[in-house]
């Protein structure tokens, strides 16, 4: 809207005025209350400026001879981007507007997306020409490869648990033991979801933690239960006394395990909700695991595992003989046993050097992005032209598939870690970047990030990829504090700038 100031000084009217005149009309500010002995209701109008013509018909005056002057008569309204800029988009170097939609709580990923996309195709069809919408991040794609992900990783691991079992304990056994495994599981995920605990990343890393941890107490108890059929005892009689037995034994090994994941727990801060959850999972699946190992396991043991002589647990002589081969050499010759013994252990203390220490890993995602901070004192017409530049530069790098860019402002958060906060920056752009393939992130991260710099030596840019853990203003930040910023070269001088790499 722009005002002719003719109009509007020949109506003795100033732009407070003309600004006061509209916000009076718009119907979304309250109109009155409503009270009574028990309510107190807010009154609203209906008729909100929803259109252009609406906001022409606003009255701006009216005389005693019933004549108004109205604001399409002292204004030309039209619809376009606030100007002067206050914060902008680019997408694929042409602007854009960017919406960000987040989840709301209780619902899955998956199904909201779906109804997303539906939403966005039937709203697509009516734009005009030139508009399209493009998706720029979706969760839900994330989400369902992280779950195949961890579903393949629990199904091995369940796998290798019943295989070793089987070779150890025989199949009837392993059998039992491999029951125990789903029951905890989907125990323990009802409990989760009673505590509130949602079912992401880290809480599944937590079941998968405690899945070797929840069949020792089914191991026990089924090997109890098959020595005392072994040994002629009826079958009552043999569950009631390894329960007796176990109970206690399995109880304070639970707790004492319980215990060591406890401080993970109690840890304060964003370490401790990002690895509370972990904890949580893994102290919720021993807790059903001795549950189960004191009721479920043994009933089932009692039923299915054979008494007298028709027990044998393992039926390979083959893999029984090796095993009591290897048994025997290694105590006829202990000295030898032990150092054969220590030779992985010394293996991995010697290849410490050459791993990388990191305790919150990176993930492997087709995804990084880009902050940049130009001066201060930068007008955003000037930021917006260097990231023109800069996006120019991109295009022209292998394997970025496409660049959302977000002028003057913090982009929306596409990781649950990212750092925002930016507002009304006018010299501080993000770019979200979409690459082929995560090796094509891990190959771009480290090249940007020096390449960048010395093509716009006037910019600070942090390049970075995604990492699991708290947020971080960047990976490397140091902070120098003194008194005089324009005597940094000084003797006993310091300056206070801020430095992230």
């Amino acid at each position: 809207m722009t005002l002719d100031p003719s109009r509007t000084a020949a109506l003795g009217l100033t732009a407070d005025e003309v600004s006061a005149a509209i916000r009076s009309a718009d119907a979304k500010v309250q109109a009155g209350r409503l009270r009574g002995g028990s309510t107190d209701l807010v009154v609203g109008l209906t008729g909100e400026i929803t259109s252009l013509d609406r906001l022409r018909k606003v009255v701006l005056r009216e005389d005693d001879a019933g004549q108004v002057a109205l604001l399409g008569d002292v204004a030309q309204i039209t619809r376009g981007p606030r100007l002067p800029l206050v914060e902008a988009a680019l997408y694929q170097g042409r602007p854009a507007i960017l919406v960000s939609a987040k989840l709301a709580t209780g619902l899955q990923v998956d199904r909201w997306m779906s109804a997303v996309r539906d939403a966005v195709s039937a709203q697509s069809k009516a734009l005009p020409w030139g508009l399209s919408i493009e998706t720029v991040f979706d969760q839900s794609r994330y989400t369902s490869d992280r779950l195949v992900e961890v579903g393949v990783n629990m199904l091995v691991g369940v796998l290798l648990v019943v295989a070793v079992l089987f070779v150890t304990l025989g199949w009837r056994s392993a059998l039992i033991v491999a029951l125990v495994l789903p029951v905890v599981s989907l125990a323990s995920v009802a409990t989760l979801n009673a505590l509130a605990v949602p079912i992401h990343q880290m809480s599944v890393t937590g079941l998968i933690v405690a899945l070797g941890l929840l069949v020792d107490a089914a191991i026990v108890m089924t090997d109890e239960v098959g020595n005392r059929l072994r040994a002629g005892i009826d079958r009552l009689t043999a569950v009631a006394g390894a329960v007796r037995r176990l109970t206690m034994p399995l109880a304070a090994s639970t707790v004492t395990t319980i215990l060591s994941f406890l401080p993970l727990v109690l840890l304060p801060g964003p370490v401790g909700d990002f690895v509370g959850s972990i904890a949580v999972a893994v102290i919720v699946m021993l807790f059903w695991s001795f549950i189960v190992a004191v009721t479920i396991t043994p009933a089932l043991a009692g039923r299915w595992l054979r008494q007298g002589n028709g027990a044998v647990p393992i039926r390979i002589g083959a893999i029984m003989g090796r095993f009591r081969l290897l048994l025997g050499l290694s105590l006829n010759n202990p000295l030898r046993t032990v150092a054969v013994a220590l030779v992985l252990p010394v293996l991995g203390f010697l290849s410490l050097p050459g791993l990388t220490p990191q305790f919150f890993p990176g993930v492997d995602r087709d995804q990084f992005y880009i902050e940049i901070d130009l001066p201060p004192g930068t007008v955003i017409d000037e930021t917006l032209r260097v990231v023109q530049r800069i996006d120019t530069h991109l295009s022209q790098e292998d394997g970025i598939v496409d660049v959302a860019w977000v002028i003057g402002r913090s982009a929306p958060a596409f990781y649950y870690n990212m750092v925002g906060g930016r507002d009304q920056a006018p010299g501080f752009a993000q770019a979200l970047i979409r690459t082929e393939s995560p090796a094509a992130t891990e190959a771009l991260l480290a090249r940007l990030q020096a390449d960048l710099s010395s093509v716009f030596p006037q910019v600070r840019f942090v390049v970075r990829g995604l990492v699991q853990g708290p947020p971080v203003n960047a990976p490397i930040e140091l902070r120098l504090v003194g008194q005089d910023v324009d005597a940094c070269d000084s003797p006993g001088k310091t300056c206070v700038p801020v430095w992230r790499r």
